[in-house]
């Protein structure tokens, strides 16, 4: 299942995104995003994450629980802090851009 919610000047998700369990590709570029709902991490099936081009400063530590993920873009986002976890976590995505 795919949701492309890019250029909609989005500038926040509503936590139920979590609900959302068949999800595998999520496309959020170009919005006005300034933080990710914790409910994230409840993507299981998510495998591509395009949020390119917010305002993210941080990342859920949640966001690390996306174990089936192999593509994220976090470019053009000014990003100051990221959890710990993400280090063994990025190592298991193919494709990862900042």
């Amino acid at each position: 299942m795919l949701l492309d919610l890019s250029r909609n000047k989005l500038s926040e998700l509503p936590q139920e995104i979590g609900t959302l369990s068949e999800l595998e590709f999520l496309r959020l570029d170009s919005n006005q995003l300034k933080q990710l709902p914790q409910d994230m991490g409840d993507l299981k099936k998510l495998l591509h994450l395009h949020i390119a081009h917010n305002e993210l400063t941080a990342l859920p530590v949640e966001i690390t629980t996306l174990s089936r993920i192999c593509y994220l873009d976090l470019t053009g986002n000014p990003l100051k802090r990221l959890p710990v976890e993400i280090r063994d976590w990025l190592e298991k995505i193919r494709s990862f851009s900042i």
